[in-house]
């Protein structure tokens, strides 16, 4: 067996300058290219869109084999004289079948009572009042299987009761935008910042039939709307750069949703959402944490919000 060794290169860049590398780097041959907030761990799909929300941002591209890596990199520093030589590591990665990998990991997962993650080589369940959402893994992040999207999931199948007005943030493959609309929502806004995400989310919402009721769009684009319920399955640290932002997008007695936290920054997380958002927690697997509450209502309310959380 043949095994195809692809050349990564990673480079940490701030976020002025992330559009035109990756034009750059796509120009050099760069078969794909992704970008992740460099205070956080890559756990999540890489962001999309030529807007960043992160002040300075990791973002990696990756080349085929046969790539000339002196080359690229010589071309890099000219370009940006900002970067300097040991900020582009180069790393070789194995290529892997992933479609046929994720087909042993990934199978039909049952969220809540109505709520089925199907893939396409297994059969739908037959019940009739079951919810299926249509989803094959791919390059976006969330398929059902992760914890964090999982408990997203469970907490939407509960309290979806029809015709709101939702905001997923960070969509990724757009799974819980498609659920929350096959539940009953009447309309989502999906946003995020990698374009990976938004063409998986496309994707998929056309597979699923409810693209004509999902708006992809970024955070800078949103109209002024108040949604009922604002969703985020992102890293802690752009939850808490986003909090002002999301308290105002929500309506009066709104529902927001948080999940992407470690149960080490629970209390961080609560405090930078107090007194505004009753925030508690919702549920916990393996290591994460998942935090919903609403928009409290009065100062008398904000109050008390914040002594349940405490």
């Amino acid at each position: 067996m043949i095994v195809v060794v692809w050349q990564q290169l990673s480079i940490p860049i701030g976020q002025t300058e992330v559009d035109l590398l990756s034009e750059q780097l796509s120009e050099l041959g760069a078969h794909a290219i992704s970008i992740e907030d460099n205070g956080d761990q890559p756990i999540f799909e890489p962001p999309i869109d030529s807007h960043p929300l992160w002040p300075e941002v990791k973002l990696t591209a990756l080349f085929p084999p046969d790539t000339q890596l002196d080359s690229i990199t010589q071309l890099t520093l000219a370009k940006f004289p900002s970067l300097h030589a040991t900020d582009l590591s180069w790393t070789a990665i194995e290529d892997q079948a992933w479609h046929l990998s994720g087909r042993e990991q990934f199978s039909t997962t049952r969220c809540g009572e109505r709520t089925w993650i199907c893939p396409s080589w297994e059969t739908p369940p037959e019940d009739p009042d079951a919810v299926i959402v249509h989803l094959d893994p791919g390059v976006a992040f969330g398929t059902g299987a992760h914890a964090t999207t999982k408990m997203c999931l469970t907490w939407l199948d509960e309290n979806i009761q029809g015709n709101e007005l939702l905001l997923d943030l960070g969509c990724g493959s757009g799974i819980l935008s498609i659920a929350a609309l096959k539940l009953g929502a009447k309309q989502v806004y999906a946003v995020d910042i990698d374009q990976q995400a938004q063409q998986a989310t496309q994707a998929n919402a056309q597979r699923n039939r409810v693209r004509d009721r999902l708006v992809i769009t970024t955070i800078e684009d949103l109209p002024h709307h108040y949604f009922d319920i604002v969703a985020a399955n992102i890293l802690a640290n752009t939850l808490i750069e986003l909090a002002p932002t999301l308290q105002t997008l929500l309506k009066p007695g709104g529902q927001l949703l948080l999940s992407g936290i470690l149960q080490s920054q629970q209390e961080e997380i609560l405090d930078c959402y107090a007194p505004k958002v009753l925030l508690s927690p919702y549920a916990a697997r393996e290591e994460w944490i998942c935090l919903s509450g609403n928009v409290c209502t009065s100062s008398v309310a904000t109050r008390t919000c914040r002594k349940k959380t405490s």
